[in-house]
């Protein structure tokens, strides 16, 4: 199926500094994204070590200048908003730096014809980082995926999300939040239903490869993993969504098919749509209140 107009693709991300550590995996996200989607172009923000001279050596947008959290970490908000007002392209996708795109976006896109916005993001696939990979092999990218299908990768569950693609001009207004802490990939997916946008899973359609890593990252962290300050300033950030939990990719309006963006008609994904329905409505008195208060239930239900 053609688009009818050029499908250009920016990337855009917040990578951590190129150490010892993380400099394989970003190394191999990035590079990724430029073979998979030929003719797209990379925006990295941030000033952390390393940055800007793998910026320079790879001909990539380095964007320095972002707000960041009282400790240091660069606000995801900031990059969403100089994206939309400082690239002439026609679509972007965050990605997570470390995450590794088999398929070519730009072929996807141009599956979604109508509508002109919407919100597109998929399940990744966990995986032990592959070491350095030969991207001047042409089956760089089969051999990775064979990797997953003999039992290598552990798909992530529907409610933490590495990439969101969607058309340059939305306005998403999104408060301000800190990049790699809970909460603001579930409040995306709750702004696209709340903007009516078409919000597209596209799990089966994008082999999407997050490549595994630890959280020592984290500042001032409690527990294993990203918990902390800075993951409870998310959550206060977004607390108008959270009466009844954080939003996954079960709120999906529609799945992507290889003919496009369909909506499933199983009993369960109109009981997720109910519950959707029932929390984004202003809480009303009387018999309807009843009805979606009801509602609320019984889609949250199907949600677990």
């Amino acid at each position: 199926m053609a688009a009818t107009e050029p499908t250009t693709v920016a990337f855009f991300s917040i990578p951590k500094p190129f150490d010892r550590e993380n400099s394989p995996s970003q190394r191999n996200a990035i590079q990724s994204w430029l073979v998979s989607t030929p003719g797209s172009s990379v925006y990295l923000f941030g000033r952390d070590r390393g940055v800007a001279e793998f910026c320079q050596d790879n001909a990539i947008v380095h964007v320095p200048s972002i707000s960041v959290s009282d400790y240091g970490t660069p606000l995801v908000s900031d990059a969403f908003t100089w994206m939309r007002h400082n690239t002439s392209v026609t679509h972007l996708c965050y990605a997570n730096a470390d995450v590794i795109f088999l398929d070519d976006l730009s072929q996807i896109i141009a599956r979604v014809i109508r509508p002109i916005s919407f919100l597109l993001a998929g399940q990744r696939w966990d995986v032990d980082s592959p070491g350095e990979v030969d991207f001047s092999d042409d089956a760089w990218d089969r051999r990775l995926w064979e990797n997953v299908e003999a039992g290598a990768g552990r798909l992530h569950p529907p409610g933490g999300l590495d990439y969101f693609v969607f058309p340059r001009h939305v306005d998403w207004g999104m408060p301000d939040l800190v990049v790699g802490r809970p909460g603001w990939d579930n409040w995306l997916l709750f702004r696209a239903r709340q903007l009516r946008l078409p919000l597209i899973d596209s799990t089966k359609e994008i082999r999407v490869l997050h490549q595994d890593h630890s959280y020592s990252h984290v500042p001032a962290a409690r527990g294993a993993k990203w918990e902390g300050p800075e993951a409870d300033f998310n959550l206060r950030s977004i607390a108008d969504q959270r009466p009844s939990g954080l939003f996954g990719l079960w709120a999906a309006t529609h799945q992507m098919t290889p003919g496009g963006p369909r909506r499933p008609k199983s009993l369960v994904y109109l009981l997720r749509q109910a519950y959707v329905f029932a929390f984004l409505r202003p809480p009303l008195a009387g018999p309807a209140g009843v009805i979606l208060r009801a509602l609320r239930r019984i889609g949250l239900r199907s949600e677990r």
